[in-house]
């Protein structure tokens, strides 16, 4: 049976995650998504359900879901299942710490966590830890991710942490941000370890080019929020921090954002704000464009099967189960092409699809392969399924950015 996208009654997101402002206002709707990590061993055990939808606050802009799922249907079960951030800017970063934090030898930084590790490894001329997820943050559960760490990190834990270490003069909190429920909360923490007028470091993906292309495949229940130049640089003014630099990391796929600013220990985020930006435009084209968009790639999947066609999604990645939820396209597809085989073993979260390697290009004979990975390795893809190719299959990609895109409209 496939996956079908369910309409939901809209919820009222009652303040802003960042700033806690009350005014915030309803963007759209993505109906109920399968929870993108919740790989199953056979077609009848369904991934858990979340209903997706976006408000978008009216003091610091910042878009943001208006619901999230239990903690306990993000932890996933599967040691071969890991994120890995992006590394190649961090040799900027750290220059960019060194001049802006004026590095001495005596400086203590801290990271909050494994993500951080990285990056303090360039900054070994002062004294560098990370939290024990244990010791520090009482992590108990044996497989965890950043939906754990966020959900531990209070205010509470960090006055504690301070009596037992002292405070620190930078703290870095790399792709922590976006998945804090309550941000102000997080970033509340990140001032109380933080001597005054201490630096902190964050970095987050970028989702303004998303929002441009009305790329749903931004969407992704373990992230809470979604940042813009102008709305990162807001909710953090907004939460009490003043910004000493800030960098754009270009990528194929998504930039990434990456500011050093120093805390005010101001109160500002727990006051009601009174000023009202508008909405910004590429959010309001976004919520527009994307149900039509929606409708023209389904004709086009159609199409393909109507005529004896095969179609398959190239990547069993969290976009890809994006990509078919909110697109109702898991009708459509024949299969998912993935050549991990650990998961080769299991149904797709999205319509319960099942896992092949690339031999399945060939072997079923499929049509279009519609790419939901990184642009950037799309030509390996391609190069080692010359075969393929050769015998008239065609791979195509959902990003615009990406010289295979598929253009419908």
């Amino acid at each position: 049976m496939p996956t079908m996208r369910k309409e939901n009654p809209i919820k009222v997101l009652s303040h802003c995650r960042v700033c806690r402002s009350t005014q915030t206002r309803f963007v759209t709707d993505f109906g109920e998504l399968a929870v993108t990590n919740q790989f199953k061993t056979n077609a009848e055990k369904a991934a858990f359900r979340q209903p997706i939808s976006w408000h978008e606050c009216g003091h610091c802009g910042v878009v943001q879901l208006t619901e999230t799922p239990p903690l306990e249907q993000l932890r996933h079960e599967f040691p071969w299942l890991v994120y890995r951030e992006p590394e190649g800017h961090l040799d900027a970063t750290a220059a960019d710490l060194i001049h802006n934090a004026d590095l001495k030898p005596q400086h203590c930084i801290v990271g909050l966590s494994q993500d951080d590790w990285p990056l303090l490894k360039r900054l070994q001329m002062c004294s560098v830890q990370l939290f024990d997820p244990v010791l520090d943050l009482d992590i108990t559960c044996s497989r965890y991710g950043m939906e754990t760490v966020q959900a531990q990190w209070t205010v509470d834990r960090a006055r504690r942490l301070r009596q037992k270490y002292g405070a620190f003069d930078i703290m870095v909190a790399r792709y922590a941000l976006e998945h804090a429920h309550d941000a102000a909360e997080f970033l509340a923490a990140c001032q109380e370890l933080l001597i005054p007028e201490g630096i902190l470091v964050i970095e987050v993906p970028d989702c303004s080019q998303a929002f441009r292309d009305f790329d749903v495949t931004v969407v992704w229940e373990e992230h809470v929020l979604y940042f813009t130049e102008r709305t990162l640089l807001q909710g953090l003014s907004a939460a009490g921090f003043e910004t000493l630099h800030f960098r754009r990391v270009p990528d194929p796929l998504e930039d990434r954002l990456v500011w050093i600013g120093r805390t005010t220990h101001s109160t500002k985020a727990q006051a009601q704000p009174s000023a009202i930006v508008p909405t910004d435009p590429d959010v309001s084209r976004f919520a527009e464009q994307w149900p039509k968009q929606r409708e023209a790639l389904r004709v086009w999947a159609g199409s393909i099967c109507k005529d004896g066609g095969r179609l398959a999604v190239f990547g069993a990645g969290h976009r890809a189960c994006t990509l078919i939820d909110v697109m109702g396209l898991a009708e459509f597809l024949d299969c998912i092409i993935d050549d991990s085989a650990e998961k080769q073993a299991f149904c797709f979260p999205a319509g319960a699809l099942p896992i092949r390697g690339s031999e399945a290009l060939l072997d079923r004979k499929i049509s279009y392969c519609l790419f939901a990975v990184n642009p950037g390795v799309e030509d390996r893809i391609v190069s080692r399924n010359a075969e393929y190719v050769a015998n008239g299959g065609t791979f195509v990609s959902c990003y615009p950015s990406s010289s295979r895109a598929l253009r419908l409209r």
